[in-house]
């Protein structure tokens, strides 16, 4: 079972933590060359409780358009009431990252 941990930032300038054994941190490096040679990837993952997750890598040039990836922005609300994540518009913040899945 490959076990990572990424503990994203709340707000800008906060640090990003990618925590994991030689293997799963070597499963994420094999993840990220093969979006690179494909321009996506996605594999599971397990945080240690065990339970999974997709890890999606999605290669975008256009960085512009991708909402921020902040956990806490004051005022703005990420989960609707049916329990998806929304950003301002009102589209799904990966929605541009999961159509070729």
């Amino acid at each position: 079972m490959e076990t990572i941990h990424i503990y994203g930032s709340e707000i800008g300038h906060d640090p990003v933590f990618i925590v994991g054994n030689k293997e799963s941190i070597k499963s994420l490096v094999e993840l990220l060359t093969a979006a690179l040679q494909n321009n996506q990837s996605h594999e599971v993952f397990y945080n240690n409780d065990g339970e999974g997750y997709d890890i999606h890598i999605h290669i975008e040039e256009n960085m512009d358009k991708m909402m921020l990836p902040y956990t806490n922005i004051p005022g703005i609300t990420y989960i609707a009431s049916d329990g998806s994540k929304k950003n301002p518009s009102g589209s799904s913040p990966y929605e541009d990252c999961r159509k070729s899945y």
